[in-house]
């Protein structure tokens, strides 16, 4: 029985990026990385690691070796080359205190441009409830091409749930609700 090998792509190299491109090639995965700061594409093509997570710097490096990611700052590559696309972008907050969403609105657009094919789009930068919706719809307004059709999946980042392989983690039990209390 041979390996079920996924085709992904990611956009943004900050840290919810980078793990999740580094799991799922550590995993046997195809992943190719992209992000618009071009000096951060080159740290990563030369070996260099731009944050820190414990055991990422080598996760990446036998990924690289083993040709299973691969970084480029020409998100249309990345869009072409995968079957399903990992948004990881930043998403700050404006001053009213809501989520700045215009870096998701312009993978979007990325993505309705470049895609020829049918894709998995997946959400995993931190954004209100409902953006998932609200990118499909952009992704069909956007898209010139008709036969190109896409799903739209949400994965927020949960780095607390699934570290890296190796990662020390400290747990503490949260309060306890009136519900557990009255009902175990």
């Amino acid at each position: 029985m041979g390996e079920f090998v996924l085709r992904l792509s990611v956009i943004g190299c900050g840290y919810v990026g980078l793990v999740t491109g580094a799991c799922f090639a550590e995993a046997g995965h195809q992943v190719v990385c992209t992000d618009i700061d071009r000096e951060r594409i080159a740290k990563l093509n030369a070996g260099g690691v731009p944050i820190y997570e414990h055991h990422l710097d080598q996760i990446l490096a036998s990924a690289h070796k083993a040709g299973r990611i691969s970084y480029t700052a020409d998100a249309g590559e990345a869009i072409r080359a995968g079957d399903a696309i990992f948004i990881c972008v930043g998403t700050p907050p404006k001053d009213s205190g809501e989520a700045d969403l215009s870096a998701i609105d312009h993978v979007a657009r990325q993505i309705a441009a470049e895609a020829k094919s049918p894709k998995l789009v997946v959400e995993k930068s931190t954004v209100p409830a409902r953006t998932g919706l609200e990118l499909s719809r952009a992704l069909s307004a956007y898209s010139k091409n008709s036969n190109v059709k896409f799903r739209v999946a949400s994965n927020p980042d949960s780095r607390r749930e699934f570290p890296l392989p190796g990662a020390q983690r400290n747990l503490s039990p949260g309060p306890q609700s009136r519900f557990s209390r009255h009902h175990h």
